[in-house]
C-alpha cells in the first residue's frame, strides 16, 4: 500500500536535470493553499503528458519533521519547479506548489499540474474523468499524419481552411486538426478571425505584454464551400465523425453565424451523417439559433464561473452578458442538441463552495446534459485575484458533489457524437 509520505517532490536542479528530494514530502497547491499529496489525488504519469519547467518559481515541499511547507534548495536555491501538461481525459486536482519570485516570465498558456515521485515512478495530480477513446496518444503517429496531410492537400490544393489545418496539425500538433487528416473523431473547422470576448486565458490572441499564445489565430474568413467540402468527407467516412466550429486557432465562431449557417446547410445537403458541433462562448443566442435551424446538433459552451462578477472579470465579454450564455444553453437543450458545458476548471477556485453553488444552479436551471471538466490553461499568477477561499475542498470533492446533486449530469472531458 502506498502511503502519502512516500511521495517525493520532483524538481529541476541547478544542472537542469530532473531530481527527486528524497528527504521531503511532495506537495501541491489548491489555489494558494499548500496540500500534501495523497494517492486519491494522483494518477501514474500518463502517455501523452509532458513535463514543463516553471522559470522563476521555486518548488515547495513538506518537511516531514515539522509538517511545514519549505522551499527546496539546490545549490544556493537554484532549484526550479516543474509541472505536467496532461493529455485528454485527465482532470487536474492540484497545481504545482511554488514560491514565485516575480522575476520569471509570465508562463505560456498550459494546464500546469503538480507532479510527484514514488519509487522511481512519476505521478501527476490528476484523476481520470474520461476514457481516452480517439484521443489516446498512440493514435497520433507523426509519420502517418504527415502522409495523410500530403494526401488531403493534393486533393484540395486551393482550400484555405485545409492550409490552416495543415499548420495546426504539423506545427502546433493540434489533435483536433489531426483528426481530419486521420479520419476519426472530432475534426476542427476554424472560421472566425474575431471574438466578442477577451478571455484571460485565450490561447489564440493575447496582448503583447501578456503571456504568449501557443498559436496564431486564423488570418482569413473562409467560404461556406471551403468548410463544407472538407466537412462532408469527414462526416460521411470518419469513425465517430464530428466536425466542430470554434478551435484554439480562431475567435468566436458565432461572430460568423450567417456564414456558418450557410456552410451547415451545404453540409446537410451533402450528407445526413455525423455530428456538427460548435465550441462557443454562447454570447449570441440569435446566432446560435441560426445554426441550429440549419442543422447544428451539438453545442459546447465554455465557462470559467457562473457568478456574474467573476464571469465578467475572466471572459471580459464585449457585447453580451452571462444571461445570454444561460439563454444559449437553454436553447441548445430545448432544441435537442447534445449540450455540454466546457468548465474551465482551476483548483482552489472551481471547488470554492460559492462557485460550486452557482455552477450547480446553472446546470440544473438549463437542463444541461454534460459537464466537461477541462483544465484551465493559464499561469497561476494571473488567477490569484480570483482566489478567495483557502479552505476550498478540492476538485475531487467538487466532482463528487455535482454527481450527488445532479445524478443525470454526465461528467466527461470531451465531445461525443450526437446521442452517443
Amino acid at each position: 500500500m502506498i502511503k502519502a509520505a512516500c511521495f517525493r517532490p520532483v524538481y529541476l536542479g541547478a544542472d537542469g536535470m530532473l531530481k527527486i528530494a528524497g528527504d521531503l514530502i511532495a506537495a501541491g497547491s489548491n489555489g494558494e493553499a499548500i496540500w500534501e499529496v495523497s494517492l486519491d489525488l494522483l494518477s501514474p504519469f500518463p502517455a501523452g503528458a509532458d513535463i514543463l519547467s516553471l522559470p522563476g518559481r521555486a518548488p515547495i515541499a513538506i518537511d516531514p519533521a515539522s509538517g511545514e511547507a519549505v522551499v527546496i534548495d539546490d545549490q544556493d536555491r537554484t532549484a526550479t519547479a516543474v509541472a505536467a501538461a496532461l493529455p485528454m481525459g485527465y482532470s487536474r486536482t492540484l497545481l504545482p506548489a511554488t514560491e514565485d519570485s516575480g522575476l520569471g516570465p509570465v508562463l505560456p498558456l498550459f494546464g500546469y499540474t503538480a507532479m510527484a515521485d514514488y519509487q522511481g515512478q512519476l505521478y501527476v495530480a490528476a484523476v481520470r474523468t474520461d476514457a481516452p477513446g480517439y484521443w489516446a496518444a498512440d493514435n497520433y503517429g507523426q509519420g502517418t499524419i504527415s502522409k495523410k496531410v500530403k494526401e488531403w492537400c493534393s486533393l484540395f490544393p486551393a482550400n484555405r481552411v485545409l492550409g490552416q489545418l495543415k499548420r495546426c496539425a504539423t506545427e502546433y500538433q493540434c489533435r483536433t486538426a489531426q483528426n481530419l487528416f486521420l479520419g476519426f473523431g472530432e475534426a476542427g473547422l476554424p472560421s472566425a478571425q474575431s471574438c466578442n470576448a477577451a478571455c484571460l486565458g485565450c490561447i489564440s490572441l493575447q496582448p503583447a505584454e501578456c503571456c504568449p499564445s501557443p498559436q496564431d489565430r486564423i488570418g482569413f474568413t473562409p467560404t461556406a464551400d471551403e468548410l463544407a467540402e472538407l466537412a462532408v468527407i469527414h462526416l460521411e467516412n470518419a469513425d465517430g465523425a464530428i466536425v466542430s466550429f470554434g478551435q484554439g486557432c480562431e475567435g468566436e465562431p458565432l461572430t460568423n453565424a450567417s456564414l456558418l449557417a450557410q456552410s451547415i446547410a451545404k453540409m446537410r445537403s451533402g450528407t445526413c451523417l455525423g455530428t456538427i458541433n460548435i465550441n462557443s462562448n454562447g454570447g449570441d443566442t440569435n446566432g446560435l439559433r441560426q445554426l441550429i435551424d440549419a442543422g447544428l446538433n451539438s453545442v459546447r459552451i465554455s465557462l470559467f464561473s457562473a457568478i456574474d462578477g467573476d464571469y465578467q472579470a475572466y471572459h471580459q465579454p464585449k457585447s453580451y452578458s452571462l444571461n445570454e450564455v444561460r439563454a444559449s444553453l437553454r436553447l441548445a437543450v430545448n432544441s435537442g442538441c447534445n449540450t455540454s458545458l466546457n468548465l474551465l476548471a482551476y483548483p482552489g477556485f472551481t471547488d470554492d463552495p460559492a462557485q460550486a453553488d452557482a455552477m450547480i444552479e446553472l446546470c440544473q436551471e438549463t437542463g444541461l446534459h454534460v459537464l466537461q471538466i477541462r483544465n484551465l490553461n493559464i499561469d497561476p499568477r494571473l488567477i490569484k485575484p480570483f482566489l478567495r477561499n483557502p479552505d476550498s475542498p478540492g476538485i475531487c470533492a467538487f466532482i463528487q458533489r455535482v454527481q450527488s446533486e445532479i445524478p443525470s449530469l454526465k461528467i466527461s472531458s470531451y465531445t461525443r457524437p450526437h446521442s452517443a
